[in-house]
């Protein structure tokens, strides 16, 4: 059964300026739904950031790694693989290693299920 925010009072959509969804946590929702928040294609899905200017250069803040205050040298991972889902319980930090490992083991088990009869 899906969930929508409107029926769930702890969970908001902040739309992008490109026109995606965003799921967040309500308290995230109230400081940061004030910004431009655009998404883009990544490694596993699409993600969303916000472009600031630091040193007088952009620079991409990503609202995962935001929400789940993700230390440098550290990944963020989708626990349900929706990459525009960033509600704090669908957020895991972990290390880049460990990251990869997860989805190479996704790979050869979709590969799996489609090699058995």
């Amino acid at each position: 059964m899906m969930v929508f925010p409107d029926q769930c009072p702890f969970m908001q959509i902040i739309k992008s300026t490109n026109g995606h969804c965003i799921l967040v946590d309500v308290e995230f929702w109230l400081t940061h739904s004030c910004y431009k928040w655009k998404v883009k294609k990544g490694s596993y899905g699409y993600y969303a950031y916000r472009t600031v200017i630091i040193k007088g250069k952009p620079r991409a803040i990503f609202m995962h790694r935001e929400v789940a205050k993700t230390p440098k040298g550290f990944v963020t991972h989708h626990k349900n693989r929706d990459t525009l889902d960033n509600r704090k319980s669908n957020l895991e930090t972990m290390t880049d290693f460990d990251h990869k490992q997860i989805h190479q083991l996704n790979r050869i088990s979709r590969f799996a299920r489609t090699m058995t009869p």
